[in-house]
């Protein structure tokens, strides 16, 4: 706005003209502000980077990226099952399927170090066969590439969720487990969390007089990292010596049925005791609230087996 004053009083301004001119040209100047800003703040928004954009946008946040290869004219885009070690393990080479012992994950970690890997052997060449696979939703896939081979027959390796979506896959976290080679993988949410589970049925395949043990690993995702947040047993058979467990005779059998509630874990636990004869000597439940502390799952109670089993003193017993 052009606010101009008469020559005369410019020329031979007195007191009252000049106070005059001072207050308009004050109240001059803060409607040029005004103005100023009503166009600033009625302009276009800053343009973000397509692809910095599109990051942002997928929850959880990816920790690390590749371009995929662009798909031949007329099919479908597929991603080998080799590529999910390039994708966790940028240091793999493709063309021998040899990963560097000292692999660094992605994200920066070491993740084939630690209790996992304790007793375990190293495969010399990664293949296909040595990948599991886990469906999920919104395009995330669980992943195990088991690197290792345990002395009882299990495996151990890099655990990771991975998504694809249009030109890019991304790595959202990175972990290690061990467990059978035949573990299932799934998501699920825990609230506003996603989190990977692994299942290890050990008594899929139990024969008569045989004890096992089948467990659940619930993993949370923390920038970048996947870490454990609880081991669940979701069913146990024992038999009572006397001496490491119980009496002897008597069988124990629990079993549990995890669900995810909103921000709950809750888990419903059974188990029966019999005698040699199969004969029900005693039967409890038990359900466990599991909630969120940091990075673990907090339980509301003790496990129903270490309160119905009794072991001796220093015998090793494992936490439910």
């Amino acid at each position: 706005m052009d606010v101009r004053v008469a020559p005369s009083k410019l020329a031979h301004p007195s007191s009252d003209a000049y106070h005059s001119e001072g207050t308009v040209r004050s109240r001059a100047f803060l409607f040029h502000l005004l103005v100023v800003g009503m166009l600033v703040s009625c302009g276009s928004p800053p343009v973000e980077p397509q692809a910095e954009h599109n990051v942002r946008q997928l929850a959880p946040i990816p920790a690390c990226a590749i371009v995929l290869p662009s798909p031949e004219p007329g099919h479908a885009r597929a991603v080998a099952l080799i590529k999910y070690w390039n994708l966790v393990f940028p240091s793999f080479d493709e063309s021998t399927h040899v990963l560097p012992v000292n692999a660094l994950a992605c994200t920066g970690g070491t993740v084939l170090e630690g209790e996992s890997f304790s007793g375990t052997t190293r495969n010399a060449r990664m293949s296909d066969g040595d990948i599991t696979l886990g469906g999920g939703a919104d395009g995330i896939k669980s992943v195990w590439l088991r690197s290792h081979i345990g002395s009882e027959g299990d495996a151990a390796g890099a655990l990771a969720l991975v998504r694809f979506q249009d030109d890019f896959a991304y790595v959202i976290a990175v972990g290690s487990y061990r467990g059978r080679s035949d573990a299932r993988l799934s998501l699920d949410r825990l609230g506003s969390e996603l989190v990977l589970l692994a299942r290890d049925d050990g008594c899929k395949q139990r024969q008569p007089k045989e004890p096992c043990q089948a467990s659940l690993v619930v993993f949370l995702v923390r920038q970048g990292r996947l870490v454990q947040g609880a081991r669940l047993v979701i069913e146990e058979v024992a038999y009572g010596d006397g001496v490491t467990i119980g009496d002897k005779g008597q069988v124990y059998h629990l079993t549990a049925s995890p669900s995810f509630v909103k921000d709950e874990l809750r888990v419903v636990e059974h188990i029966r005791v019999s005698d040699a004869f199969d004969r029900t000597t005693r039967w409890a439940e038990l359900e466990r609230t599991f909630l969120v502390a940091g990075d673990v799952l907090d339980p509301s109670d003790a496990s129903l087996w270490s309160r119905v089993v009794r072991r001796q003193e220093g015998s090793g017993q494992e936490e439910h």
